[in-house]
């Protein structure tokens, strides 16, 4: 696993992590819209690490899926 792997890896769990206490959050109204925009900042930040991942990576080898 390479620094790039890690880093992905800590960014998928810190939004696993995050992901429950801000839907609920949201539903109930609580949330302040900078705890709001600190969750959209994770969700670009996870999906441009996965799209560089894609682009470096073009092959996926079968049967390495969920």
């Amino acid at each position: 696993m390479v620094d790039e792997d890690r880093d992905l890896l800590a960014v998928l769990v810190r939004m696993k992590d995050a992901s429950g206490k801000f839907g609920l959050g949201v539903m109930e109204h609580s949330q302040s819209q900078k705890a709001q925009a600190e969750m959209v900042l994770m969700i670009f930040d996870m999906a441009d690490r996965v799209l560089k991942r894609m682009i470096d990576n073009p092959v996926v080898v079968e049967g390495d899926s969920l």
